[in-house]
């Protein structure tokens, strides 16, 4: 986000693995594109060769099961709330989870955008 020069974004820690960054609509498929993209170069040096080559880690779950885990991705839920007619907390928080939900089935990272009315 420091690349975008702009001084009304902002970014946010939700909790976990969940961050929120706010900023112009006519910035956000950059700004999603450039997070994705320095995430993808960065992440790969968090495994070791054969991992990455594996394209996955083997590790043991919550319940000391063992499993295998994709490498991490990033996926960014988008709601563009210029097409909310009263924009809501709740409202924007509930197409948010709706639509991290659907990006999240998604393939390596990626961003969706909800331009739902």
């Amino acid at each position: 986000m420091r690349n975008i020069d702009r001084h009304d974004a902002y970014v946010g820690h939700i909790g976990g693995d969940d961050f929120i960054f706010m900023t112009a609509p006519r910035d956000i498929e950059a700004a999603c594109t450039e997070v994705i993209r320095n995430f993808d170069v960065i992440v790969p040096n968090f495994y070791d060769e054969e991992d990455r080559t594996r394209g996955y880690i083997e590790s043991v779950d919550r319940q000391d099961k063992a499993r295998t885990f994709p490498l991490m991705t990033c996926s960014i839920a988008v709601v563009d709330t210029t097409n909310l007619a009263q924009p809501h907390l709740a409202d924007i928080s509930a197409r948010a989870a709706q639509v991290k939900k659907l990006v999240k089935s998604l393939e390596g990272s990626q961003f969706l955008l909800d331009r739902r009315k």
